[in-house]
């Protein structure tokens, strides 16, 4: 009796193989989108975090606060550019530490607060540029540098984490020194679907101490990008499709 298998050993192994490399592929796919970053739950839960939107010199949803013992003058501008990238703006004229501010209601779950910062260049203009939270139930405030500072505008980046039952959060834009000024841009918040990378440092607000008033955080964010982990797919399922068709011809 005619046996095809007798005849092309080769096309068992072929038809074996194939299973065999999709699930080596789909494990490599999630392995690299685990690596790449968690997805995001929801839209951006800053309102107005582009600035685009406001009423006369003053932008929607934010507020200026000044937090100096002697209020030796500060200047909150909102600088809005229709079809630009519009700023949150605060310059100081004396020294003081003033601040944009916006409070959020978080639900439990993992947040990536991130936005851009540009400070003054000039020598003559001394201060620190700061993005972070506040927590609204312990009063605590934590504070971060941008990722870089050789850039007109430089990013930063911090996750952290909010226990049960949830809190109102505050998104801090800050500026401290004498006779300083600094820029914000492009501020957003977002929930994610899964917890950040391992590698990335994060911010457990339920495991903080309590005696912690002001914590200042430095960090890079995790490096890749989308185009990277597109290209790292497309290569590995060229060589999957590769030896799929040569087994194929084999046989």
């Amino acid at each position: 009796m005619f046996n095809p298998s007798a005849d092309h050993p080769n096309r068992d192994a072929a038809v074996d193989w194939v299973p065999r490399s999709l699930a080596a592929f789909l494990l490599l796919l999630f392995l690299l989108c685990r690596i790449a970053g968690p997805a995001f739950a929801d839209g951006n839960l800053l309102l107005n975090g582009e600035a685009a939107a406001g009423t006369g010199n003053w932008p929607s949803n934010w507020r200026g606060v000044s937090l100096s013992a002697a209020d030796t003058g500060k200047i909150f501008l909102w600088l809005r550019r229709p079809g630009g990238d519009s700023e949150l703006r605060v310059e100081l004229v004396g020294p003081g530490r003033a601040q944009w501010i916006q409070a959020v209601y978080l639900p439990p779950g993992w947040y990536k607060l991130s936005g851009q910062v540009r400070t003054d260049a000039s020598t003559s203009r001394v201060g620190t540029a700061l993005i972070g939270i506040q927590t609204a139930d312990r009063g605590r405030t934590f504070l971060f540098l941008p990722d870089s500072a050789n850039q007109p505008w430089n990013s930063a980046t911090l996750y952290f984490r909010v226990g049960s039952p949830g809190e109102t959060i505050t998104v801090v834009c800050q500026v401290e020194g004498s006779r300083s000024g600094a820029s914000f841009r492009h501020l957003s918040l977002y929930k994610l679907s899964l917890p950040p990378p391992a590698f990335a440092k994060r911010l457990d607000l339920p495991g903080v101490r309590l005696d912690s008033e002001k914590l200042a955080i430095s960090y890079q964010e995790p490096v890749g990008s989308l185009w990277t982990m597109i290209a790292v797919m497309s290569f590995f399922a060229a060589i999957s499709v590769a030896g799929w068709l040569t087994f194929t011809r084999s046989a």
